[in-house]
């Protein structure tokens, strides 16, 4: 069983086992219902959600960090720690700065912007927490042939690093994008969905025939994929409660990690 969350856990339960230090809700989503791990198309997937027209790629803000030769990438999602206030400023002067070559941009949520690449070259990313502290010159050489892609990311980083929001800030400065999420959807599946809103319940139905809207009293089954906005204190406590004799492994923001069923833990001890 897989539950998503977009949102941040403060601290992991006793015997959980981590897994990851987190990646991007959308891109969890995809690879749970069976989508390969470095090929998640994370920006149709949005834009059928929000019913926008043409081809979108995400835009992930990122903080790049320069070496002898080379340059990492070091944090990015949660681990810019900006509030959704802050990134809604970052996204406005990004698109002012990308609207005068012709693109138009969307903003989803604090860790997740896109932008319309209609007429474009194709690009060849990867997700952005597979990113991560790897090499970027052979991440960056390999999107694209022309060179388009990799000069936007340059120029981007120029554009940001040098912006004057970073003054204001008292972590890691804002200097890059990382563009990824390309590819098509397949057709809807069949994997059991509960999502906790409306909304969610929306994107659940453009990956699954099988999809509803979540209920605290209804057992899920052992594939069952549940999708959550937020989880805190005790309606945390009651899922995990209900969940506590199945094997889980529970996608946050800032952590994946796996619990194991009670039951499981119990045989094994005897």
């Amino acid at each position: 069983m897989h539950v998503v969350i977009n949102a941040e856990i403060d601290a992991l339960p006793q015997n959980a086992n981590l897994i990851s230090n987190g990646g991007n809700f959308y891109a969890h989503v995809l690879a749970c219902v069976g989508y390969p791990i470095d090929a998640l198309p994370v920006g149709a997937l949005l834009a059928k959600q929000f019913e926008l027209s043409g081809e979108w790629l995400v835009a992930s803000p990122v903080y790049w960090e320069a070496t002898h030769n080379d340059a990492l990438m070091k944090a990015s999602g949660a681990d810019l720690h900006f509030s959704e206030k802050e990134s809604e400023a970052w996204f406005i002067a990004f698109t002012e700065f990308v609207r005068v070559d012709g693109f138009e941009t969307y903003f989803v949520d604090k860790h997740t912007w896109l932008l319309r690449c209609d007429e474009k070259p194709p690009i060849v990313s990867i997700p952005i927490h597979h990113a991560l502290h790897q090499s970027m010159m052979p991440l960056l050489q390999s999107l694209d042939n022309t060179m388009y892609w990799q000069r936007f990311m340059t120029e981007s980083q120029m554009f940001l690093s040098s912006h004057a929001l970073n003054e204001q800030r008292n972590d890691f400065p804002i200097n890059g994008i990382w563009l990824w999420g390309e590819g098509e959807l397949h057709e809807q599946g069949k994997k059991p969905i509960l999502a906790q809103t409306e909304s969610l319940v929306r994107l659940a139905q453009i990956l699954s025939k099988h999809s509803k809207r979540y209920e605290p009293s209804y057992r899920p089954t052992k594939d069952s994929l549940l999708l959550f906005d937020d989880l805190k204190d005790e309606s945390l406590f009651q899922l995990q409660q209900q969940l506590k004799n199945k094997s889980v492994q529970w996608f946050w923001n800032n952590a994946v990690y796996q619990t194991r069923s009670k039951r499981w833990f119990a045989r094994w001890r005897s």
